[in-house]
């Protein structure tokens, strides 16, 4: 008997899904539970007043504070109720697969924290270092003559259409090209002169 029970086990442990199946299943469970279906719930007009009547029969209709009779509430709050009792139980599957997942969720959100704290630091250094730098003559004039030739750039880059600078010789068929031609001239110069005709 124990065996059986074991075996059973193994068995089931092969079919187990994993985390992530789990996970897209419960996604799909819950998107598939539509708010749309509230509409459902709507009872005809035909329904309302023969229901009204029904209940006006008996003489006397009781309203509560929201103003509903007591079929009013078994016609149409109860079947409310239980859609809205129905949203948890649908959910419940999703919250427990993506619990394993949620402190990797945490942790990113700790970690986004931390990085915008160390930039708003390492922004607070670079404008004291920038601030220290602009007191140096030697730092003011190396940005002075920068911030000219960016001018002179921006102004010949302006007279080009705005086109940007393409420089073939950085390219690497440029290389192979010359390369090519390298290969060319050395065939070129190996071969053996040409006898003059008599």
């Amino acid at each position: 008997m124990l065996a059986a029970l074991l075996n059973s086990d193994k068995s089931r442990s092969r079919t187990q899904e994993t985390p992530e199946d789990l996970l897209q299943a419960a996604f799909e469970q819950v998107m598939a539970f539509s708010p749309r279906k509230v509409e459902q719930l709507a009872l005809p007009t035909e329904t309302i007043l023969d229901l009204a009547q029904k209940e006006s029969a008996f003489g006397r209709i009781s309203v509560d504070s929201h103003g509903l009779t007591q079929g009013m509430r078994v016609h149409l709050g109860q079947p409310a109720r239980n859609f809205m009792q129905e949203w948890p139980y649908i959910r419940a599957p999703f919250d427990t697969a993506v619990l394993p997942l949620q402190h990797n969720a945490e942790a990113m959100g700790r970690i986004s924290a931390e990085i915008e704290d160390l930039q708003a630091v390492c922004d607070k250094k670079k404008a004291a270092i920038e601030a220290q730098a602009k007191g140096d003559q030697k730092y003011v004039g190396v940005h002075d003559a920068y911030t000219e030739k960016k001018r002179e750039y921006e102004r010949l880059k302006e007279g080009e259409s705005r086109r940007e600078a393409v420089v073939f010789a950085y390219s690497p068929y440029y290389k192979l090209l010359l390369l090519l031609m390298f290969i060319a001239e050395w065939l070129i110069s190996q071969r053996p002169p040409a006898k003059p005709e008599a």
